[in-house]
């Protein structure tokens, strides 16, 4: 099931994502971001746009993964291709606007 809340912000170097309580951000040059710095164990993130979808890729300890965000009929879809413990899993969300 999708989380009930979904909001993205943007700014002219950084999104924002954040899903239910978790906020995550990502620099929109492709580079890498690490929270906490220097901590081996830190959440890694990078974006970057592939013509109108725009890629979230995320890394924590042994765990990635990635969102592929697209529009299709006025909604978001969002396709999350995630791997931990060896095991792969990739699943679609689409969400509608609230009003």
């Amino acid at each position: 099931q999708a989380p009930a809340l979904l909001v993205i912000t943007q700014t002219d170097s950084q999104i924002t994502v954040q899903v239910g309580s978790e906020k995550v951000a990502y620099t929109m040059d492709n580079k890498q971001m690490v929270t906490p710095a220097g901590d081996v164990n830190a959440l890694k993130t990078q974006a970057h746009w592939d013509g109108a979808s725009l890629h979230l890729h995320f890394k924590k300890g042994m765990n990635w993964g990635r969102d592929v965000l697209s529009m299709k009929d006025g909604k978001l879809v969002v396709v999350r291709d995630v791997e931990s413990g060896g095991g792969s899993t990739v699943f679609t969300i689409t969400y509608t606007k609230a009003s």
